[in-house]
Protein backbone atom coordinates (compact mmCIF):
# COMPACT_ATOMS: atom_id res chain seq x y z
CA UNK A 1 0.00 0.00 0.00
CA UNK A 2 2.89 2.51 1.26
CA UNK A 3 4.46 1.62 -2.81
CA UNK A 4 1.20 2.60 -4.08
CA UNK A 5 0.11 5.68 -2.45
CA UNK A 6 4.25 7.08 -3.76
CA UNK A 7 3.64 6.41 -7.46
CA UNK A 8 0.27 7.94 -6.92
CA UNK A 9 1.87 10.91 -5.27
CA UNK A 10 4.87 10.79 -8.27
CA UNK A 11 1.96 10.95 -10.67
CA UNK A 12 -0.07 13.51 -10.06
CA UNK A 13 2.71 15.96 -9.56
CA UNK A 14 2.81 18.65 -11.83
CA UNK A 15 6.36 17.90 -12.82
CA UNK A 16 5.71 14.55 -13.86
CA UNK A 17 3.22 15.54 -16.46
CA UNK A 18 4.94 18.77 -17.61
CA UNK A 19 8.20 19.99 -18.56
CA UNK A 20 9.25 22.76 -16.22
CA UNK A 21 11.47 25.74 -17.43
CA UNK A 22 12.69 28.61 -15.68
CA UNK A 23 13.22 31.15 -17.85
CA UNK A 24 16.33 32.74 -17.32
CA UNK A 25 16.21 35.53 -20.05
CA UNK A 26 15.08 39.09 -19.43
CA UNK A 27 11.44 39.78 -18.33
CA UNK A 28 9.38 41.67 -20.02
CA UNK A 29 6.67 44.46 -18.78
CA UNK A 30 4.33 41.56 -16.85
CA UNK A 31 7.66 40.15 -15.24
CA UNK A 32 7.15 37.07 -16.96
CA UNK A 33 10.70 35.96 -18.33
CA UNK A 34 11.86 34.39 -21.84
CA UNK A 35 13.65 31.24 -22.08
CA UNK A 36 17.95 32.06 -22.25
CA UNK A 37 19.35 31.11 -25.47
CA UNK A 38 20.88 28.15 -23.86
CA UNK A 39 17.39 26.96 -22.21
CA UNK A 40 15.50 27.60 -25.75
CA UNK A 41 18.00 25.49 -27.62
CA UNK A 42 17.28 22.69 -24.81
CA UNK A 43 13.38 22.98 -25.24
CA UNK A 44 13.47 22.83 -28.85
CA UNK A 45 15.74 19.74 -29.28
CA UNK A 46 13.76 17.98 -26.11
CA UNK A 47 10.33 18.82 -28.57
CA UNK A 48 11.96 16.67 -31.70
CA UNK A 49 14.38 14.07 -30.03
CA UNK A 50 12.71 13.37 -26.76
CA UNK A 51 15.96 13.21 -24.83
CA UNK A 52 18.22 15.66 -23.33
CA UNK A 53 20.61 17.85 -26.22
CA UNK A 54 24.14 17.12 -26.89
CA UNK A 55 24.03 13.63 -25.32
CA UNK A 56 23.99 15.24 -21.85
CA UNK A 57 21.75 14.31 -19.11
CA UNK A 58 20.58 17.31 -17.00
CA UNK A 59 21.98 16.48 -12.87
Amino acid sequence: MALQAVLIYVTLTPEFVYRMELGLGSADEHDRRFLSPHELTYAIHYTFQNKPAFGVDEI
